[in-house]
């Protein structure tokens, strides 16, 4: 707006103020005061007020029986700090600074869900982190609450909780929410769910971020209640507990026995078993393991070089029987297995067969099951294209392959029929020299695929894909994943042509 403009307004409004005995050159004072303040946009009504400030305390002071002298001093003082106070930045205009709301209508919880994108996790509701985040949502509440038109139920908020950042309260007692406004209707609650950013919706005025959700300790029911101020104070803090909680869980691991291996000059086959398996059980203490598969304490029973009515086979590559028991580091153990829990918090009488296999100078696990192991192996084959693999035999119904445009792909099954990847490697097949010449030349380039057969007609590729095929917050399928993807190199080795 014109400053010229500005100051006749001022001018006009000054005029109100008649019995107010001010200097005679207070006109050029108060111009040189609004032309000097920053080159912003002004609002009309904030510099009108700003001077019904200034007549105002003119008016007392002329009562009172001061000078003009203070009347002009209070004048100049008074101009810019009103102006700072009435023109501070938001959005792009300049308005009155926001009146901190301090209602505090929402106690603290008993715990705190965070969900990002469909995973999730808690905090204490007395983690510092909790209490800052309870105070930031009371102040996004004020008296102008009301009902949305809107119809919440569990389904609904399923797809509420996959759709950006949200933050839910739990509650183990009932607790009543009543503010004093116009046509609210109290309600009582064991759980509140606010979305802090929403991907589909944005942050704009009607998303549902500047709703809430509320329902008992089953379900979600009734509708939203809003508005609820935005407050990017909130996101920040939110979007850092979700970057520490990421830096956490990365710094935890899930032990893979595959990279369990001792060096011995020992001969003595149940001693070696003994050995290796204790290592492996030694590894599961480590702190930085993950709580679902964490121990504290570990027994050895009993070791057998056995496998049921299959082949032990001989020093180098021989399966062995065991019996242990162990004690869980924390109370989220839940690694799958067998065994008996007793009253002290142990896990007795758990079994095992074990395949030890001697590469080198090293033994190492190379499979651990439930079942006796058959050390000879899986072998798949494909008729269509007269090829065989071997698998190991603990990829026994932890695969799945299937023939996708031409190609063989193979999969971890669970994280197959969760969400349609988990693919581990894929077998091209060439029928011709001609069509590797311009194909699988052409995908060697782009996603590294190898060559490992070819005879006079055909040529084989092989790949591994280049992209995450596992949800990174599945900590068990993860395991999984990793665990077979150690043996794609000695699969890809065992690649056979057979007859059609």
């Amino acid at each position: 707006m014109d400053k010229e403009l500005i100051f006749d307004d001022i001018l006009k409004e000054k005029a109100r103020c008649e019995k107010l005995i001010l200097p005679e050159d207070i006109d050029l004072k108060l111009k040189e005061t609004i032309t000097s303040l920053p080159e912003r946009k002004k609002k009309k009504i904030d510099i009108l007020q700003m001077l019904h400030s200034i007549c105002n305390i003119g008016v007392i002071i002329k009562k009172s029986g001061f000078v003009e002298v203070t009347a002009f001093i209070l004048i100049l003082i008074i101009i810019p700090l009103v102006s700072h106070h009435y023109l501070n930045k938001a959005n792009g205009e300049y308005v009155k600074p926001p009146i901190r709301n301090n209602l505090k209508l929402l106690s603290e919880p008993d715990r705190i869900i965070i969900y990002n994108k469909g995973s999730k996790f808690e905090l204490e509701g007395n983690d510092v982190n909790s209490l800052k985040i309870v105070e930031l949502m009371n102040e996004r509440i004020d008296n102008k609450i009301s009902t949305v038109k809107d119809i919440i139920d569990d389904t609904v908020m399923k797809t509420i909780e996959e759709d950006g950042i949200g933050v839910e309260f739990i509650y183990e007692n009932e607790k009543e929410l009543n503010i004093k406004g116009d046509g609210f209707i109290p309600f009582k609650y064991n759980k509140l769910y606010f979305q802090v950013t929403s991907e589909k919706y944005g942050n704009g005025q009607g998303s549902i971020v500047h709703c809430m959700q509320y329902g008992d300790k089953e379900h979600y029911k009734d509708s939203s209640r809003g508005p609820l101020k935005y407050s990017s104070d909130l996101v920040n803090l939110v979007k850092i507990v979700i970057a520490e909680q990421k830096d956490t869980k990365e710094a935890e691991y899930v032990p893979d026995f595959k990279n369990t291996m001792i060096k011995t000059n020992n001969s003595d086959m149940k001693e070696i078993a003994k050995q290796i398996f204790e290592a492996w059980l030694k590894c599961c203490t480590d702190v930085k393991v993950a709580e679902f598969v964490r121990i504290s304490e570990y027994k050895i029973n009993k070791i057998e070089i056995g496998n049921g009515s299959l082949d032990n086979g001989d020093l180098n590559n021989y399966v062995f029987y065991v019996n242990y028991s162990i004690k869980p580091a924390t109370d989220k153990y839940c690694l799958a297995g067998n065994g008996v829990k007793d009253g002290s918090g142990w896990i007795l009488d758990s079994v095992y067969f074990v395949n030890v296999k001697k590469e080198t100078d090293y033994y190492t696990i190379k499979e651990m099951g439930t079942s006796p192991i058959d050390i000879t192996g899986i072998t798949y084959i494909n008729e269509k294209y007269g090829f065989s693999l071997t698998l190991p035999s603990s990829w026994q119904d932890n695969y799945y392959a299937e023939e996708v445009d031409n190609t063989i792909m193979v999969h971890h099954k669970a994280t197959w029929l969760k969400d349609g990847g988990g693919t581990l490697f894929t077998i091209y097949p060439f029928t011709s020299k001609d069509k590797w010449n311009s194909i699988g030349k052409l995908l060697e380039e782009m996603i590294g695929l190898e060559k490992i057969y070819e005879n006079d007609e055909e040529v084989f590729g092989f790949s591994r894909p280049t992209d995450v095929q596992y949800d990174l917050n599945d900590e068990k399928l993860h395991s999984e994943y990793d665990s077979l993807g150690k043996d794609i190199d000695e699969i890809v080795k065992s690649f056979k042509k057979i007859d059609k």
